[in-house]
């Protein structure tokens, strides 16, 4: 559903009205084309929470209310609302590939360094016929190698954590740094 350019104007109106005069009324009887796009003005400002009753039809504005207001009107604010999301959604992407890709990237050296370790295993005991504990230091060597690479891969898994925990921190002060530049320059 697309907001008419009337029906957008209805509710900067309405919006304005309370911020003005603190409080407004909109009587849902009627059956003119203004009072209708009133009506509709009106439910689409409670849907989204832009204003809140105070009173026996008396309306008073929400938080978001006085958002779209700084915004410059409710089509500012509801494109800025699509770009946050759309921007929210590309970093969820784009972090969510990065993880996956650090991950098949560990998997292929964890099995990478299993290969070559069997395989200088395999020449050493060719090249040189060694005794039955000699080869069993081997295994336990490489047993020992293995095991620290997986404590390796258990420090980069903890690492992708605390860096998608910084990246929404990141987010959420931008976002908290964009809302306050747009509040302050509004306030001016």
């Amino acid at each position: 559903m697309e907001l008419s350019e009337r029906t957008i104007e209805s509710i900067d109106e309405i919006l304005k009205k309370i911020l003005k005069d603190g409080s407004c009324s909109v009587h849902d009887t009627g059956t003119s084309p203004d009072i209708k796009r009133k009506i509709k003005s009106k439910k689409i400002c409670k849907a989204l929470n832009l204003i809140r009753l105070k009173s026996n039809n008396q309306y008073e504005l929400d938080e978001k209310g006085i958002l779209v207001i700084q915004d410059g009107g409710i089509e500012n604010y509801l494109n800025n609302l699509r770009l946050d999301r759309d921007l929210e959604k590309t970093i969820k992407d784009l972090t969510k590939e990065n993880l996956e890709n650090q991950f098949k990237h560990n998997i292929i050296f964890v099995c990478l360094g299993g290969v070559i370790g069997l395989l200088t295993t395999a020449i050493t005991m060719a090249v040189q016929p060694d005794s039955a504990k000699q080869y069993i230091n081997k295994i336990n060597e490489m047993v020992e190698q293995d095991k620290r690479i997986s404590k390796g891969l258990q420090t980069d898994i903890q690492q992708m954590r605390s860096e998608i925990t910084s990246l929404k921190k990141q987010i959420d002060s931008l976002r908290n740094a964009s809302d306050n530049k747009t509040k302050h320059n509004n306030v001016y």
